[in-house]
């Protein structure tokens, strides 16, 4: 028997430092993704480009909110990328965790959020729109 349904899903956010604060930590952005779902891609577009007083790093991190605590995956979607990186109007795209190649396919079977860490210093302004491509499963 097949079964057929709409699977095809994007996911959209803005984050914006200057209105909700860039201080070095993990985040989560509050974006739900559904489980059974296979991420095809993911990229950041920036609006504004970051800055910070010192060489700030931003990752973007899958967070698994089925376990407590939750647990995060740092660099799971974009791995650790210096704000030299984020030059306004240019997209980043997603990397594998080490940031030696592109995204490749993730099944992620548990519902998560995406997340955001700083590090190494706080970042003041700066915009981002955020977007993640998955395929999810009903059965």
């Amino acid at each position: 028997m097949s079964v057929i349904q709409r699977t095809r899903d994007t996911y959209v956010g803005l984050y914006d430092f200057a209105a909700s604060g860039g201080a070095i930590g993990a985040f989560d952005l509050g974006v739900q993704i559904p489980p059974n779902v296979i991420i095809h891609e993911f990229g950041v577009r920036v609006v504004t480009a970051p800055l910070s007083a010192g060489a700030a790093t931003i990752s973007f991190d899958l967070i698994n909110n089925t376990v407590n605590p939750a647990v995060t995956t740092v660099g799971g979607l974009i791995a650790a990328t210096g704000k030299a990186q984020w030059i306004i109007n240019t997209i980043v795209m997603g990397q594998s965790p080490t940031g030696a190649g592109p995204l490749a396919p993730i099944f992620v079977a548990n519902s998560f959020s995406v997340g955001m860490s700083i590090a190494a210093a706080t970042l003041t302004v700066g915009k981002l729109i955020f977007f993640l491509r998955a395929t999810s499963f009903d059965f």
